[in-house]
C-alpha cells in the first residue's frame, strides 16, 4: 500500500478540482468533533461518538474513524455524510479505506445526484470483507437522465446485515481521500417494479437515519412522520416524483427519545414502518 500513498502524493495536483468538489475530501479539517462540511451521529452531550478523527491516514494526517458506539447498553452504528452543490456529472466517487467488521455487520456507502430535487442518478457499494490495509473503493454512479446536477450526497453507515437493527460494538471502518472521477457516458438506470418502502437505519437512531423508498410510475409520494398517538410530526416529501428509488434523511434532534411511525402514500400504495430513537 506504501505504493498507493506514493501515487496519491505524485497525483494530488492534478486532482485539486476534484477534491474541491467535495468538502473536506481527505478528512483534514475538523471542528467540534466532526470534519468541517459533513454531519455526523455524535451526540456529544451524552458522550455518544461514532465518528473520530484518526491519524491512521492513507495519505496527509488524518482520516475520519467510523465506530459502532454504545450508550445505555445499546450499540448504535456511526453515521456520516454530507450533502453540497455540483455543477458536473460524475461517473464514480473513489477513495481508500479500511473495515474491520464484527457479526458480519457491513459498510454502506450511497452517492446521489440529483437537479432541482429529483435524483437523476445514484451509485451504491456495500463491503462485508474486512481489510487492514487501504483498499482502494470504487461507487459507480449511474445515470437514468441525460441532465447536470446541482447536488450531490455521500452518506456512509455500518449496519448490520440486514440493514433492520442496530451494529455491533467492535465494528468499525476508515475513509480517506475521496474524489470524484468525470463522466464519460449517460447509462440507463434500472427502474423499480414495484412500490416499496425500507426499513430505516441506522435504527435504533441518534438523530439523524435514512428512509428508502422506491416508486416503479410517476406518483404524487408524500412521507411523513407519526408519534404513537397518530399526531403528524413532520411532513418529508409531498410532492410529484418520477420512477426510481429515493433516499431521505431524516435529523431528529428535536425530538424526544420514543417509537415514531414514518408513513409514504405514493398513488394508491399505503405502507408504514416503525423507528425507534434512543437520545
Amino acid at each position: 500500500m506504501k505504493s498507493i500513498r506514493y501515487a496519491i502524493v505524485l497525483c494530488l495536483v492534478t486532482m485539486m478540482t476534484n477534491y474541491a468538489q467535495i468538502p473536506n475530501a481527505s478528512f483534514e479539517n475538523w471542528s467540534n468533533g466532526a470534519p468541517v462540511g459533513w454531519v455526523t451521529n455524535n451526540a456529544l452531550s451524552n458522550n455518544l461518538v461514532c465518528i473520530l478523527q484518526s491519524n491512521d491516514a492513507s495519505a496527509g494526517a488524518s482520516a475520519a474513524k467510523l465506530a459502532v458506539a454504545s450508550f445505555n447498553g445499546i450499540d448504535f452504528g456511526p453515521v456520516l455524510y454530507t450533502d453540497f452543490a455540483v455543477s458536473e456529472k460524475q461517473n464514480s466517487l473513489n477513495g481508500f479505506y479500511k473495515f474491520n467488521p464484527t457479526q458480519e455487520d457491513i459498510l454502506s456507502i450511497a452517492v446521489t445526484m440529483s437537479k432541482n430535487g429529483t435524483v437523476i442518478g445514484e451509485g451504491t457499494l456495500e463491503l462485508s470483507s474486512a481489510t487492514s490495509v487501504y483498499t482502494s473503493l470504487n461507487v459507480n454512479i449511474t445515470y437514468g437522465i441525460n441532465n447536470i446536477p446541482d447536488t450531490c450526497k455521500i452518506i456512509f453507515v455500518i449496519g448490520s446485515k440486514d440493514n433492520q437493527s442496530a451494529a455491533h460494538l467492535g465494528s468499525y471502518g476508515l475513509f480517506d481521500n475521496l474524489s470524484f472521477n468525470n463522466v464519460t457516458s449517460v447509462n440507463a438506470l434500472s427502474l423499480p417494479n414495484n412500490y416499496s418502502l425500507s426499513q430505516n437505519y441506522p435504527n435504533p437512531f441518534n438523530p439523524a437515519t435514512i428512509i428508502k423508498y422506491e416508486i416503479p410510475l410517476p406518483s404524487n409520494v408524500k412521507i411523513e412522520i407519526f408519534d404513537l398517538l397518530g399526531k403528524n410530526i413532520e411532513t418529508l416529501v409531498n410532492k410529484e416524483q418520477s420512477a426510481g428509488s429515493y433516499k431521505i434523511y431524516f435529523n431528529a434532534n428535536k425530538l424526544s427519545s420514543g417509537i415514531y411511525l414514518y408513513k409514504i402514500t405514493a398513488s394508491n400504495f399505503i405502507q408504514t414502518k416503525k423507528m425507534i430513537l434512543i437520545r
